[in-house]
C-alpha cells in the first residue's frame, strides 16, 4: 500500500509538471520546455505555488516576449523562462514587503546609469534608507539624478546617519 500510496504522489507531481509545462507552451505558442526546462520547473514546483508560478509565467510572457512576424522570437522565449523564478520570488517578497520591487526598480536604475555599482551594497543601503522612513520616490528620483556611485553611497549613508546619528563616545 506504501508503494502505491508514492507512485499515485508521483504521477500527481508529474501531471502537475505536465500541465504547468503546457501552460507555458500555450503562452509562447510554437515552443515547449525542453529537459532542462522540465527539471528547473520542478525546483519552481518545490518552492512556489502553482497560481504564483503560472502568474509569474504569465508576467514573464507578457513582459519579455518579442514578437517577429507574429511568432515569439526563440531568444526572447529563452529569456523570459530564465525571469520566471525571479518574478516569483519578487512578487512574493513584495507582497511580504510592498516596497520590495520599487527597491530592485531603483537598484536597476543604478546599475544601469553608474559605470560602477555593488548591487549587494545597493540593495542594503536602500533597505536601511527605507527602514530609516525615506520616501521610495525620493529614493528613486536622486538614483536617477546621481551622477556616480561614490556620491550615491556618501548621500546614503548621510541620509541613513541623520535618522540613525552614533552615540556620542
Amino acid at each position: 500500500m506504501m508503494f502505491a500510496w508514492q507512485k499515485g504522489l508521483s504521477a500527481i507531481k508529474d501531471d502537475v509538471t505536465t500541465q504547468l509545462a503546457e501552460h507555458w507552451s500555450d503562452l509562447v505558442t510554437g515552443f515547449s520546455l525542453n529537459e532542462n526546462g522540465r527539471k528547473g520547473l520542478k525546483k519552481l514546483e518545490k518552492r512556489f505555488s502553482i497560481e504564483e508560478i503560472m502568474e509569474s509565467m504569465r508576467i514573464a510572457a507578457d513582459t519579455y516576449i518579442i514578437f517577429q512576424d507574429g511568432k515569439p522570437t526563440a531568444e526572447s522565449v529563452e529569456a523570459a523562462w530564465k525571469k520566471v523564478g525571479g518574478i516569483c520570488t519578487t512578487r512574493r517578497m513584495d507582497a511580504e514587503n510592498p516596497s520590495t520591487s520599487r527597491i530592485y526598480y531603483i537598484r536597476g536604475i543604478l546599475r544601469n546609469r553608474l559605470s560602477y555599482c555593488n548591487e549587494l551594497i545597493a540593495l542594503q543601503l536602500l533597505r536601511q534608507a527605507v527602514d530609516a522612513n525615506a520616501s521610495i520616490d525620493s529614493l528613486e528620483k536622486h538614483a536617477k539624478e546621481v551622477r556616480n556611485w561614490t556620491q550615491w553611497t556618501s548621500d546614503m549613508h548621510e541620509y541613513i546617519n541623520s535618522f540613525n546619528p552614533d552615540p556620542e563616545p
